[in-house]
C-alpha cells in the first residue's frame, strides 16, 4: 500500500475537517485522481497537517494487479 498526499490550502483543510464524516468522504472521494480510483485502487483517505502543511491523503494500492 502506497499513501499518496495532495497539498490544500488551511482554508480548505478546515473547510473539511468541520464536515459530517459521510459528506467529507463524498468530497475526499470526488477530489481523488482517476488514476487511484480505477487503476491503483482506493483503500482509504483523509486530512493530515504535517509539518505547518495541510493534506488530502490517499491510501492506494502499488501496483494495478
Amino acid at each position: 500500500m502506497d499513501r499518496v498526499y495532495h497539498e490544500i490550502e488551511k482554508e480548505d483543510y478546515e473547510r473539511l475537517a468541520r464536515m459530517k464524516p459521510e459528506d467529507r468522504n463524498d468530497e475526499l472521494y470526488k477530489r481523488c485522481p482517476s488514476c487511484i480510483k480505477w487503476g491503483y485502487g482506493l483503500y482509504g483517505k483523509g486530512l493530515v497537517e504535517k509539518d505547518g502543511k495541510h493534506y488530502i491523503y490517499y491510501v492506494c494500492g502499488d501496483s494495478c494487479d
